[in-house]
This record gives structure tokens, C-alpha cells and sequence, in this order.
């Protein structure tokens, strides 16, 4: 992940762009920088440069409406055997359809706005409760759905990698 960081440190920096790397979540690749008044195409075009595949910008007030939306559409029926794991489906690049999305057997679908989709995904356990070893694709499954189905680039995470992000990122705003 160092390699990561030092890579978005440097383009951002030959873009001469004042965006400021706060942080990045363990090994899923997902960073938070500070990016005021900068127009979303220039974000991506230097996190292009660093990371040369389309990246979902996600502003923290969307956070906080993937979180208020959970907050009203509560987790499908228990299934023995398996857990329902909050998760965001992110666009990143691309027109998507306005269709809604259906995943049979990766789980339940709600799209809150035409580039952010919440998730109910469904992943099986062990007896000891942990997550099993055969995933069925993991998130990256839920990112080709997705594309395939809607069209456009998209990234899947757990809702929780980007709770604990955010987290990091306020731990590491400059003191204005």
C-alpha cells in the first residue's frame, strides 16, 4: 500500500493539483484524499495516472446516505448457514441503465441514487460463524453483476470498509 500512496502522492503533485492523500483502508486499495474545489474530472484523471483503472469519488455525505438509507431497509430474513453483509455498489466510470438489479444468489439490491447502489449481500459461513473459503466471487462478483446488468464501471465493497475509512481520513484532516 505504500507503493499506492506514493504513486497518488505523485501525481498529484505533477498535476499541480492541491490534493492532499490522508489515508487508505489495509489491503482493499481504497484511499481517501482531500480534494476541495476540484473538479471531479481532474480527480480522476490524476488518480488515473496513479492507479490506471477508473476510480469511484465518494464524498462523505454519501456515506452518510448509504448509512441512513441501511438505517431504513433492514437485513433479509436469516438463512441458516449464511449472513447478509451490508455493501455499496460504487460507479466509476461509464452511463449506467436506470434499471434495478437483481442477484440471484449474491443477495438484495436497492439503488439510492443512478451511481450508488446498497446491498444486502449474501455470504455463507461456517459452523464457527466465520466466512467461508469459497466467496462465489466476493465483491468483485457483485462489481460484474453489476456492470454486466447497468452498464459502466463499478467497484463493490463492504459498507464497512468505507465507515472505517472515512474514520481514518477525519483522524488526519489538517487543523484549519
Amino acid at each position: 500500500m505504500f507503493d499506492l500512496e506514493r504513486r497518488c502522492r505523485t501525481s498529484f503533485l505533477e498535476s499541480r493539483l492541491p490534493i492532499l492523500f490522508l489515508d487508505y483502508y489495509g489491503p482493499t486499495g481504497n484511499i481517501a484524499i482531500l480534494a476541495k474545489a476540484i473538479p471531479a474530472d481532474d480527480i480522476r484523471n490524476a488518480l488515473f495516472r496513479a492507479i490506471p483503472k477508473p476510480c469511484a469519488l465518494v464524498k462523505p455525505e454519501v456515506v452518510e446516505q448509504v448509512d441512513q438509507a441501511f438505517d431504513s431497509w433492514p437485513a433479509p430474513t436469516d438463512i441458516s448457514g449464511f449472513q447478509w453483509t451490508p455493501g455499496v455498489s460504487l460507479l466509476c466510470d461509464g452511463q449506467p441503465a436506470p434499471d434495478e438489479l437483481t442477484g440471484p444468489g449474491l443477495g438484495v439490491f436497492k439503488r439510492i441514487a443512478p451511481n450508488v447502489l446498497l446491498l444486502y449481500r449474501k455470504e455463507r459461513v461456517t459452523d464457527r460463524g466465520t466466512l467461508h473459503a469459497d466467496r462465489k466471487g466476493g465483491w468483485g462478483a457483485v462489481s460484474h453483476r453489476t456492470e454486466t446488468r447497468l452498464g459502466g464501471s463499478w467497484t463493490a465493497r463492504s459498507f464497512d470498509v468505507l465507515q472505517k475509512l472515512l474514520s481514518q481520513a477525519h483522524r488526519k484532516l489538517p487543523i484549519t
